[in-house]
């Protein structure tokens, strides 16, 4: 999975805040509650996004 499509699931942008990423994710975890790949799926790129801005590459999100 690459940033772009990562922040496109998330309906973000790059350089976006981590409270509007927050958001984002409660946002869309909210509106597809019935659809457990997409909430998994959600998950996974929430806490990447995380651990990426933390420490640097999850393996999932980077190409370095």
């Amino acid at each position: 999975m690459t940033v772009e499509t990562t922040l496109k699931l998330l309906g973000v942008s790059e350089g976006t805040s981590f409270d509007d990423i927050l958001r984002a994710k409660n946002w869309v975890l909210a509106s597809c509650k019935d659809d457990q790949e997409l909430i998994a799926q959600m998950i996974m790129v929430y806490w990447c996004m995380v651990y990426d801005a933390a420490v640097g590459c999850c393996g999932l999100l980077c190409t370095d």
